[in-house]
């Protein structure tokens, strides 16, 4: 079996993604009506108490999975036996091209390889130094105010600059962070011809508009990387991007090519920059108007690391996962078909009363060792799981410890309004509205 995936050529990939019945646009029609509202809203109310669900849906068949063993099946034990699909493809593509996020079979093998030496835990301690620089300029540069959305945007796309070019973009930072917001943004709208697989050249307004964005970001991402390429010389305090260039597979000695490159930065600025910035907005927005835990997450390392768990817990940056089956399989007694879809909510697997104690509580002790020995294995998956598990996943944590501590430790916090923040679901898990906190020096 994973010798067939292993060596999947296109078109039969392409084959295996495309395959749909009539009654399968009805399905579509509905999904696309939820999504492009909030894709929370297509889940079912109850889905937190539903550990196994499936139903033929218009015609295709759909698999929904809260039980951690149907989750380690499908993404561990048969990984080989499903693919993210072309649902998936439509919405990435366009934006990130073939990448370690993308792609498929050897071509996924070979691009994790050689893109592992960045994200491995050396390369991150190393880059911590920078990331604390960057953290400590936007925790002085606060006011009385934050708006918290914009302040974590801010702070998370000056992490990824400066852990990808050594902060070499200079004056064209703010140009890149609004073309790489805006790109994202677009690129994640799911649209009624993205639903329904119509052709390429059925209009789809928002991808074109995602496209004029995206090109000013390639703009300044190649000439970085040509400029790095002429100077021909690894900096004493290797980037990500020096870590990248100079990966050589080890059988033929190949490195990555320009486009390769491209999409790897284009696909960390993507993924990374709009995960940190989520995971730092909805840390705020559980730590604030709680006194009691900022002082202990201040004082208390061991806190401060549950806290980050408990707010990837609550609110997991990729709120779902999805699989397409491309070989028959069995969950749970029952037959996965090719082509059934697989849905992984994440979102209400760790909200469900069967894995975790009083699930909607932000109780960051819940991680204590003792109370981990009781829970299932796999109930908390807030990077995924198996060999598709997000490889800046060590980066996103220490993103989001390092920022927490550095805010703390120099303030106290409460929300400088009231209205409710509801999780709105796009790409990314983001708060509904915009947030603004109160900052009160520490004594």
């Amino acid at each position: 079996m994973r010798h067939m995936l292993k060596n999947l050529t296109p078109p039969r990939r392409e084959k295996l993604m495309a395959m749909s019945k009539p009654r399968r646009l009805l399905w579509n029609l509905w999904f696309a009506a939820q999504a492009q509202s909030n894709v929370i809203r297509a889940f079912h109310p109850g889905q937190a108490d539903i550990p196994f669900g499936w139903a033929n849906i218009f015609g295709r068949r759909l698999f929904t999975l809260n039980d951690p063993d149907l989750i380690h099946q499908v993404l561990v034990r048969h990984h080989d036996r499903y693919i993210k699909g072309q649902f998936f493809d439509r919405l990435t593509r366009p934006g990130l091209g073939e990448s370690v996020l993308t792609a498929e079979g050897a071509s996924w093998a070979y691009r994790r390889k050689m893109i592992a030496p960045a994200f491995a835990p050396r390369a991150i301690v190393a880059l911590q130094t920078r990331m604390a620089m960057r953290i400590e300029e936007a925790v002085r540069a606060t006011g009385a105010t934050m708006q918290v959305q914009d302040w974590a945007a801010g702070l998370a796309l000056n992490i990824a600059l400066d852990g990808l070019f050594s902060g070499a973009a200079g004056d064209q930072t703010a140009h890149l962070a609004y073309n790489m917001q805006r790109g994202i943004d677009l690129y994640g709208q799911i649209s009624t011809a993205d639903a329904l697989n119509l052709p390429a050249w059925v209009p789809r307004p928002a991808k074109r508009q995602a496209k004029r964005h995206a090109d000013q970001v390639d703009a300044v991402v190649y000439a970085l990387i040509d400029q790095r390429q002429v100077e021909s010389k690894v900096q004493d305090q290797p980037d990500l991007l020096d870590m990248i260039l100079n990966a050589r597979d080890e059988a033929t000695g190949r490195g990555l090519s320009r486009q390769d490159i491209r999409n790897e930065v284009f696909t960390f600025f993507a993924a990374g920059h709009d995960t940190s910035a989520n995971a730092i907005a909805w840390a705020l927005y559980l730590l604030a108007d709680r006194p009691e835990a900022q002082d202990r997450a201040h004082e208390d390392r061991a806190y401060l690391e549950r806290v980050v768990m408990e707010v990837l817990r609550l609110y997991p940056p990729i709120f779902a996962l999805i699989r397409e089956a491309i070989v028959p399989d069995v969950l749970n007694g029952i037959k996965v078909p090719v082509g059934a879809l697989i849905v992984i909510p994440t979102y209400y697997l760790h909200r469900s009363p069967a894995h975790w104690e009083d699930p909607l509580a932000f109780d960051p002790d819940r991680f204590l060792p003792e109370r981990l020995a009781t829970r299932a294995k796999y109930a908390y998956i807030p990077f995924g799981l198996g060999p598709r598990v997000c490889p800046g996943k060590m980066m996103a944590q220490q993103t989001l410890k390092l920022t927490l501590f550095s805010l703390l430790t120099a303030y106290k916090i409460n929300r400088a309004d009231d209205y409710a923040i509801e999780p709105y679901g796009k790409m990314t898990l983001r708060p509904s509205h915009p947030m603004r906190l109160n900052l009160k020096p520490r004594a």
